[in-house]
């Protein structure tokens, strides 16, 4: 009888640790990058990159940031180096992807002007990641535009994608 914390048939307990089994994928748009040098955001953005950089979380990078990024101040583009590649995933965008960001700007979730923000939050709902995190109070992490964004992925099959500030996202044990 396998139960819950054994080891199938040897009925010894199994030790298991959640935060050892268990790595977040992160999705960071560039203003979480950014936000290390930011007097606003530094000191949340910094500790996530902490997480990253111990392996407690995954960071997923996608083409569009490392696009971004190449116009970056030298200090903001060393920000990913410091993390381990096992820790780091890179993701692109595809035609699944540019179609998603599509349907959010003719459904009007996301304002033709964002073109890039769509971008990122279709490529994370692509990539099923565990969360979106950014800095973008008005056009990513905003109550009703998630309502919004979620509402369209749901009409499309896709999971809800959680968005939130690296302040929501940052190991509290």
């Amino acid at each position: 009888t396998g139960g819950a914390g054994r080891v199938s048939g040897t009925g010894a307990l199994k030790s298991i640790r959640t935060e050892e089994m268990y790595r977040p994928r992160i999705y960071l748009d560039t203003s979480v990058i950014g936000g290390c040098f930011d007097d606003e955001f530094k000191q949340y953005s910094n500790q996530l990159f902490e997480e990253f950089i111990s392996g407690k979380k995954r960071v997923v990078i996608s083409d569009i940031v490392l696009f971004e990024l190449e116009g970056a101040p030298e200090n903001v583009k060393e920000v990913l180096n410091k993390v381990a590649e096992d820790s780091i995933e890179y993701v692109f965008l595809d035609e699944e992807s540019i179609s998603l960001a599509n349907t959010y700007l003719k459904e009007g979730v996301i304002a033709a002007g964002s073109f890039s923000d769509a971008r990122h939050i279709a490529i994370a709902t692509v990539e099923r990641v565990d969360v979106l995190v950014s800095w973008n109070f008005k056009h990513i992490v905003n109550l009703n535009r998630i309502h919004l964004i979620n509402s369209v992925n749901l009409k499309l099959g896709y999971p809800i994608l959680e968005i939130r500030s690296p302040m929501e996202v940052i190991y509290e044990g």
